[in-house]
């Protein structure tokens, strides 16, 4: 691991969700709309009837962490992000009583084996040495505890494919995005984690193809039936075509 090229995309991270911190989320598609509520609905559903202390990695302004706190769970949410955290205070007051600390996923604040459930929202592509990461959840993960992984990137992918193509077509195309984005298979997740005593693991992927195409639709009721159909998808397709979009849990067994 190199400690200061880390340290120098914290910064780049930090400062970029920091000029966010008033807009992050806000949705401006019908898809786009479509796809924030799915993925609610889908995160949410792993901690339905659960109770205990929960860890919410990248918490933001803290969207899943007011839900989770309604739902009953006792909520510590971090960023590396002051604004965001600024701003999540000020949403806090107003709907919601959970914890929030600064602080970088790579080295937690936290004593060894606190919280029965770790979340990763979309804030595992964002660092590089995500297997440090993952040390680092296993540490604070009681035994038995819950980790849930929804991210972007997985790389056995038709999306993903695409992507690649494209930008070599297209080999003048100006990266707009000033956020470092680390692709990763999620086999090798699995793999990583299964080595570090997880088990009971539960995978479902969703985007089997390009995003762009899903853009185009503006119809609610036409998105429902793609999405169910990629449902199917997930469940026929050989285990190296998950979605692009996906959603990892596993059990620290060990």
């Amino acid at each position: 691991m190199n400690i200061w090229h880390d340290m120098r995309e914290e910064k780049i991270v930090a400062k970029v969700f920091d000029s966010q911190a008033d807009t992050y989320g806000a949705s401006t598609t019908a898809f786009g709309q479509f796809l924030a509520d799915f993925e609610k609905k889908r995160i949410l559903r792993e901690f339905t009837d659960t109770k205990g202390l929960l860890l919410d990695v990248g918490t933001g302004w803290g969207r899943y962490a007011i839900e989770l706190t309604e739902m009953g769970l006792d909520v510590v949410g971090i960023d590396i992000s002051r604004k965001m955290l600024e701003t999540a205070m000020i949403r806090r007051e107003k709907e919601s009583k959970h914890h929030l600390v600064q602080a970088n996923a790579l080295w937690l604040p936290f004593k060894d084996d606190t919280f029965d459930y770790v979340l990763f929202v979309r804030s595992l592509k964002y660092v590089k040495d995500y297997f440090g990461v993952l040390d680092e959840v296993s540490r604070v993960l009681r035994c038995n505890g819950k980790l849930v992984i929804y991210d972007v990137g997985n790389v056995y992918t038709l999306n993903y494919l695409y992507q690649k193509v494209y930008s070599f077509i297209i080999k003048n195309k100006k990266k707009d995005d000033p956020l470092p984005y680390y692709k990763f298979s999620v086999f090798a997740l699995k793999r990583y984690l299964r080595n570090k005593g997880f088990g009971n693991f539960v995978i479902n992927g969703y985007l089997h193809i390009p995003r762009r195409f899903y853009k185009k639709i503006s119809r609610k009721n036409y998105l429902e039936a793609i999405f169910k159909i990629e449902k199917i998808m997930d469940m026929v397709l050989p285990s190296g075509l998950l979605g692009y979009s996906f959603i990892l849990s596993a059990i620290k067994e060990r």
